[in-house]
């Protein structure tokens, strides 16, 4: 069933009825002229399908909107800024897929979970953040080869199959939680091999076990140093400096003369004090 106004392709402005809530599952889908739509601030969701195919160049999702449904802007070629409301909780599978042109899209906060095929295939996206996302699906961002930069924060906990594949453009990958996420097979396949790969320090084994086919770990270091409150009274010798594979830390508290070492502001007495650095 396609609803009144599908694969109309004479079709090429809707202004969308100010009380209107639901646009119904396929309803300009194949409308391959339409370019402009403009939705009301009383629109609470998108369906499958809705805008598939059509030659939207922006579009900008209302605030009242709570859910995009599967493929709703799938092969809109002419499409390059989408933005997102922070009222968003799902955006269903497939929804950019094929989007080939879009460069600007905003991942709302209220968003946690990137649905199969998401922007598969939207070989122009430069950039993306998921600093609010704890699960990618299958394929999300296959093939989005103008990403050059890819951070995954410590919140996502699941990378599923394939979902970073192909991102040849890839020229750095930052990991920055101590317990690497669960990763699919061939998530990263196709990336370049030689880009670094940041990883925090002491994790290279636990990385290298889930990212066969990525070889350039890099361990991000850290600088350690412990200092007397008034170096008139007293310095302060680093005997053990810590590294990320041997955190721990030997320092030495040296008083001037007059002055006898009391205590670290741990409340420790101990001198020579060791420590261990988490």
């Amino acid at each position: 069933y396609l609803p009144f106004g599908s694969s109309c392709t004479g079709l090429t402005t809707v202004n969308v009825g100010a009380n209107v809530k639901v646009l119904p599952d396929y309803l300009f889908a194949y409308c391959r002229n339409l370019a402009n739509v403009n939705l009301p601030n009383t629109l609470k969701y998108i369906g499958k399908y809705t805008l598939s195919n059509t030659s939207i160049n922006t579009i900008t999702i209302p605030n009242s909107v709570n859910r995009i449904s599967d493929a709703a802007f799938w092969r809109c070629y002419n499409l390059t800024n989408v933005t997102l409301p922070n009222t968003l909780s799902e955006i269903g599978s497939d929804a950019f897929k094929d989007d080939t042109n879009l460069v600007s899209i905003n991942i709302p906060t209220s968003l946690t979970h990137i649905r199969k095929n998401l922007f598969r295939r939207c070989y122009n996206l430069p950039s993306i953040d998921l600093s609010h996302v704890i699960k990618v699906d299958s394929t999300a961002f296959n093939a989005c080869r103008s990403i050059t930069s890819l951070t995954i924060p410590s919140n996502i906990t699941d990378i599923a199959y394939g979902a970073f594949a192909l991102c040849t453009g890839l020229t750095e990958i930052t990991f920055e939680s101590r317990i690497p996420p669960t990763i699919g097979d061939s998530a990263f396949i196709n990336v370049p091999s030689s880009i670094p790969v940041y990883i925090p320090c002491g994790t290279l084994a636990l990385y290298a076990a889930r990212l066969p086919y990525l070889s350039n770990f890099v361990e991000n270091t850290f600088t350690f140093s412990a200092v007397s409150e008034d170096d008139n009274k007293g310095t302060v010798q680093v005997l053990n400096e810590p590294t990320c594979t041997n955190p721990n830390a030997v320092l030495n508290a040296v008083p001037a003369s007059g002055y006898r070492f009391d205590h670290w502001s741990t409340g420790s007495t101990q001198n020579p004090y060791s420590l261990t650095v988490t």
